[in-house]
């Protein structure tokens, strides 16, 4: 990443019903995610649609769509692994990037089809904590526009998310079958 963006801060909390993506100058997009957690819609500091993504299945899916403002095809996310550690992108406009995550921390990093940092992500808050997770991104803008940046950090936010609930779900049921 020879030119990363000076960095956006995904908030891990909800303030009025949304997510906050803010940078040095403030808020730059606001992320709205539905009850059941299969899709979100995000919009620009002004208001106006940046992007949006949605998954048919409700808990650990395998593909994310997410779609411009204009409701065009934007990128595809398919998740890869039993432990959804990496995943591949389909950029619309052309190109195929490459997620790599861990199953116990919740940073990441993005690459190029020549295997060159454009994104990376790192938690802000403890990675004990089995709620959302403020994240500080560095991204090439010159690979990745806002919407994509965007889609593609909250897609593998919500994976890794529910992911961390299923887990923790089962060994609460685990410890409980044991008693």
């Amino acid at each position: 990443m020879t030119e990363p963006s000076a960095g956006l801060r995904f908030s891990g909390r909800r303030r009025h019903g949304a997510y906050d993506v803010t940078d040095v100058k403030g808020v730059v997009a606001r992320i709205a995610v539905s009850w059941t957690g299969n899709r979100f819609t995000v919009t620009d500091a002004r208001g106006a649609p940046l992007c949006a993504a949605r998954t048919s299945w409700w808990r650990l899916p395998t593909r994310w769509d997410a779609t411009g403002p204009d409701g065009s095809p934007l990128l595809t996310v398919r998740m890869r692994g039993i432990a959804r550690t990496s995943a591949e992108v389909h950029l619309q406009r052309g190109g195929r990037l490459v997620v790599q995550g861990s199953a116990w921390r919740r940073d990441f990093r993005v690459s190029d089809e020549r295997g060159e940092l454009v994104l990376t992500a790192t938690p802000r808050s403890s990675v004990w904590s089995l709620r959302q997770h403020d994240h500080l991104v560095h991204h090439d803008p010159r690979t990745l526009r806002l919407p994509e940046v965007v889609a593609l950090v909250q897609i593998w936010r919500t994976t890794v998310e529910e992911e961390s609930a299923t887990a923790a779900g089962a060994a609460v049921a685990g410890g409980s079958a044991a008693v």
